[in-house]
């Protein structure tokens, strides 16, 4: 389920939905947002605690596009190694480094050591202060320093690309509903009017749904938590690709006529079986307002006991490959 449908689940499961499916005027969505990226923050920090290659991503310095990430707008280019330089910037939402490599040609057997700059190895370049044109199989020490330096010795006499691998810190989860939107049936292209989808929004385009109205030009307001990816009213959206364009990761089924409504709701990178979860979360905040302790006590306890279940099996995703000896014939 997408955020909008977590939030529209928690309510029911508070009693907080009218009879016209609006939300009951003791609450806000903007305050159950904060509730929902509460937990959703929490949960993640779990399991970055027991498998942070659930996180993931890969970034190389020859890709052109810039990105906005943790409201920071960032090209790939920046990660090139420039000659005579020391210090690079590392994507805005970078948290641990896994590996380094160079994709030049001609230098693809460049290694990269982690080293702490105290290190002898480290302080002995920093000395010498020259740089170095690495050998085929040429070793680069490095070492992050404050939020996301990348901080290398030596100094390189020709630029490098590289590729890094790193664990990456995620978006919290946010809707936008500003402005209409049009699409033709049996394609992917969703052209929106009077929206801001590229430089206003902070969403990850890889974890990200639109959901559209029935009816034109009905405002969207009663997200229905059963929507599937059906091509009807939620879609999953592969890339934002403009202020005013994006694409569908599948074509759209049926017409959405001009100046129909929509909403843009993001995606928790938490396994899907496990989103329950987050809903349990905001349940128990909405009970704690109402000043109901037994029912947030309640919530609670099923939000802990979903969160034991996500550590206990998260970890199990990538099993250990096993391996089987050729079966050979012997004296044949």
């Amino acid at each position: 389920m997408n955020a909008d449908q977590l939030v529209k689940l928690a309510a029911f499961q508070a009693g907080a939905i009218q009879q016209d499916g609006s939300l009951a005027p003791f609450f806000t969505i903007p305050q159950l947002y904060v509730w929902l990226n509460d937990a959703n923050f929490e949960l993640e920090k779990s399991i970055r605690s027991i498998y942070d290659d659930y996180f993931v991503r890969v970034m190389t310095s020859t890709d052109t596009v810039a990105q906005k990430l943790m409201g920071i707008d960032y090209t790939p280019t920046t990660l090139q190694l420039a000659a005579s330089t020391s210090r690079f910037t590392l994507p805005p939402d970078f948290q641990t480094m896994r590996s380094i490599r160079c994709v030049t040609s001609g230098n693809e057997s460049m290694q990269f050591e982690s080293k702490d700059m105290g290190h002898r190895y480290f302080q002995e370049y920093l000395a010498v202060a020259s740089t170095y044109t690495v050998p085929p199989g040429g070793r680069i020490y490095y070492d992050i320093i404050g939020e996301r330096t990348l901080f290398i010795v030596p100094q390189l006499t020709t630029a490098a690309d590289i590729e890094i691998i790193y664990v990456a810190r995620t978006k919290p989860l946010h809707r936008y509903a500003t402005g209409t939107v049009a699409i033709t049936d049996a394609t992917d292209d969703v052209v929106g009017t009077t929206t801001v989808w590229s430089s206003g929004t902070p969403f990850d385009a890889a974890y990200l749904d639109i959901m559209f109205s029935v009816t034109t030009p009905t405002a969207l307001t009663n997200v229905d938590i059963s929507w599937v990816y059906d091509g009807g009213p939620r879609n999953r959206v592969a890339s934002i690709d403009t202020d005013t364009t994006l694409t569908l990761a599948a074509n759209k089924v049926a017409t959405v006529a001009a100046g129909a409504a929509y909403i843009l709701s993001s995606l928790p990178v938490l396994p899907p079986e496990h989103h329950a979860a987050l809903a349990d979360f905001v349940t128990a905040q909405m009970f704690a307002k109402s000043g109901k302790a037994e029912q947030f006590d309640r919530f609670m306890a099923k939000y802990e006991k979903r969160k034991a279940s996500i550590l206990n099996t998260i970890n199990v995703r990538q099993p250990d490959v096993e391996y089987v000896e050729d079966y050979t014939t012997y004296g044949a």
